[in-house]
């Protein structure tokens, strides 16, 4: 439970609500009838053509991507709901050790969240969400850090949350909202290169200063397009290589920073690879 010391994140949008996925079994039922054996027949005649019929439909639709009803559909990344995720003020410290809840639904049930401090190169702790998707974590972080939140379900991360811990409650970290990086801030990488593009939707140019590393592994290396300034609507890619130095998982984070209309803000892509 969460105590009345807490503070949520506040002013947030209400979540988007998902549909459930349909249930029905897609079998076509047979229903015995009294006749002749040439009605019988028939019957059996027009069940075969009507179970023909109905498995070419359903091979149609898996060709086109669609998932007919009863089947399994794809999981979706896990998520976290901002509105929902809270700090004990109470143990808030200057020296690090910052306790973050998840009130229920706060994320996928089940998901593990990992919280990184990134204002430093402390280790990432985590925790399993409950079944009804409550987290207590203590985060390695005191008041004036940011920290994100990765919400992970196997190998399949969830689009980060960034916090910053104030005296007396959370912030959400600000930045342009008009900058876009695809695929995002999360990236897993395979050994040899990938790309990360970034994209000025400003209406003003957009100035891209040079990358560092968190960690500053040396699996990892950053290419050589940084700095540069995007014009309104420009994008370009940012080259990420990654040779493995040793065996296992591999995580680091790339920050680079963005001044618009002589506002800088700072921006960070989780580089990760599963081993």
């Amino acid at each position: 439970m969460i105590g009345r010391n807490s503070r949520k994140i506040r002013d947030l949008a209400p979540p988007v609500q998902v549909g459930a996925a349909a249930d029905a079994r897609g079998a076509f039922p047979i229903r015995r009838v009294a006749g002749s054996a040439r009605s019988h027949g028939r019957l059996i005649a027009v069940v075969s053509f009507l179970r023909q019929r109905g498995l070419a439909l359903v091979a149609l639709a898996t060709a086109l991507g669609c998932a007919p009803q009863g089947a399994t559909p794809l999981p979706e990344p896990p998520a976290l709901r901002p509105d929902r995720i809270d700090v004990d003020t109470a143990g808030i410290t200057v020296m690090g050790g910052t306790p973050l809840f998840g009130q229920p639904g706060a994320v996928t049930p089940g998901a593990v969240v990992q919280a990184t401090n990134l204002d430093d190169t402390s280790a990432p702790v985590s925790v399993t969400a409950g079944a009804d998707g409550a987290f207590g974590i203590t985060a390695n972080a005191a008041v004036g850090n940011e920290v994100r939140l990765i919400p992970r379900l196997g190998t399949t991360r969830g689009e980060p949350l960034d916090v910053g811990i104030r005296e007396n409650d959370l912030a959400l970290v600000e930045r342009h909202g008009c900058i876009e990086l695809d695929p995002g801030a999360v990236l897993v990488v395979a050994p040899g290169t990938t790309a990360l593009t970034v994209r000025n939707g400003c209406a003003d140019p957009a100035l891209i200063g040079t990358p560092r590393a968190r960690l500053g592994l040396s699996d990892f290396s950053f290419g050589e397009e940084l700095p540069l300034t995007l014009e309104a609507g420009e994008s370009a890619p940012l080259r990420i290589d990654f040779e493995p130095t040793v065996s296992g998982e591999r995580e680091d984070v790339l920050f680079f920073e963005v001044e618009v209309a002589s506002e800088r803000r700072r921006y960070a892509v989780t580089v990760v690879h599963d081993g």
